[in-house]
């Protein structure tokens, strides 16, 4: 395990609790009129938007990323953003059947099916944004993404 980015993981926790319309784990980025600025992402990239100096390039970099058509580039920079250990494209690689090839970046999963049972339930109860927060919480707390 790397060491986390944890002043990352509180600009993405505060980024989804004041503007929860801004956040959707099942896509990248995505078009919406819900958001203010007009797109929604996952934790993913939330990371890269709120890595940017502003949201605005953050979301220019969001889009240039999901543009290069390659399905490992989005997570790969917001794990190396976070310090997550792990790959997400050796994980989708095998299938999704190895979680410990993903490591860390499990995180990234687009229906939290593999976040700890506590937000993962209260993901599927369909409170999203509120299971990223508290999960968001936990990590910034503990300083460990898995347990």
């Amino acid at each position: 395990m790397g060491k986390l980015n944890i002043e990352l993981f509180k600009k993405i926790r505060e980024r989804i609790a004041t503007i929860p319309e801004s956040y959707d784990q099942e896509q990248w980025i995505t078009r919406t009129p819900k958001a203010p600025c007009g797109y929604a992402a996952c934790l993913a990239g939330e990371a890269i938007i709120c890595n940017a100096p502003t949201v605005e390039q953050g979301i220019a970099e969001l889009r240039s990323l999901k543009e290069s058509d390659k399905n490992d580039v989005i997570p790969a920079r917001a794990a190396a953003l976070l310090g997550l250990s792990g790959s997400w494209k050796r994980f989708i690689e095998s299938g999704g059947d190895d979680v410990e090839i993903a490591g860390e970046s499990i995180i990234f999963d687009g229906h939290a099916d593999h976040w700890p049972r506590e937000y993962r339930s209260q993901f599927h109860d369909g409170d999203e944004a509120g299971a990223a927060v508290a999960y968001l919480d936990h990590i910034i707390e503990t300083g460990k993404v898995l347990e």
